[in-house]
């Protein structure tokens, strides 16, 4: 086999594993609320509903892909500490149903769930006066 074939092979063989990555990766879009900037943290809660406790809005977060709901939580999480965030909460959830799902639990390549969180702050008490 002559040294062009053997690279041949190899480009071909390495065309399906690019195309596999490329479709379980995520869209991140973040879109500030405030001016004011926080310091990275370390770890972010994720509330289906708004938190009780008092707490600022800092931003929107808008994930997008062909990956499982969790994939999208984490790429969110990840996004949410970068940007300082205390915690994350799901405003909202859609899919592209209309063109690709096949029925409930079957999802056709090509099919995207987008998820919008709220990124918060918590509000200290002494920060409230």
């Amino acid at each position: 086999m002559s040294k062009i074939e053997n690279e041949m092979k190899k480009v071909i063989l390495f065309i399906p594993v690019l195309l596999l990555l490329m479709s379980c990766a995520a869209t991140v879009n973040y879109v500030p609320i405030v001016e004011k900037t926080y310091p990275p943290t370390k770890k972010v809660d994720i509330y289906e509903e708004r938190p009780t406790q008092k707490f600022v809005e800092i931003g929107l977060i808008i994930v997008s892909s062909e990956g499982t709901e969790s994939v999208i939580k984490k790429k969110a999480e990840k996004k949410a500490m970068e940007i300082g965030a205390d915690a994350i909460i799901i405003v909202e959830k859609s899919e592209d149903v209309d063109r690709w799902r096949v029925d409930i639990q079957h999802r056709l390549p090509g099919a995207k769930t987008y998820i919008k969180f709220l990124a918060i702050k918590f509000v200290k008490d002494e920060d409230a006066e």
